[in-house]
């Protein structure tokens, strides 16, 4: 008869005492782009407001992250940051920061992403992971 095999309980992930859980939020989904009509630039990106789609994303974000503890609420310079952090912002009773590390930057030809440069601080959408964990 062979030795029984060494088992290892899986426990349930709790965060230390005293640490911070930081929930990183995609905006919603921005206006088409109009070549006849040019985004206004902010801090050399265009900056388009969220389209009906986006804001109804920013609705289910709200719905999510509502019934969770968030003490602040980090946006970058442009609107569709801040758009998506209304709904969550108002329901919470919280004024959304601008944080200038937080910003998107160019990697390819037709990527863009978002980074936190050197702030450990974050929240401009959970829209898919909210969609994932919220069985959306």
């Amino acid at each position: 008869m062979s030795p029984p095999t060494k088992r290892y309980r899986q426990i349930r992930f709790e965060a230390p005492p005293g640490s911070t859980e930081l929930v990183l939020v995609r905006h919603g989904e921005s206006e088409a782009a109009d070549p006849e009509q040019p985004f206004p630039v902010v801090d050399g990106r265009g900056d388009p407001e969220l389209s009906p789609l986006g804001r109804a994303q920013a609705a289910l974000v709200a719905d999510r992250l509502a019934v969770t503890r968030v003490d602040a609420i980090y946006v970058t310079s442009l609107r569709r940051t801040t758009e998506t952090a209304a709904p969550l912002a108002a329901r919470l009773g919280l004024v959304p920061e601008v944080e200038s590390a937080l910003s998107e930057i160019y990697l390819a030809s037709g990527t863009a992403a978002s980074i936190a440069s050197e702030s450990p601080m974050a929240i401009p959408s959970p829209f898919r992971w909210s969609r994932r964990n919220a069985g959306m």
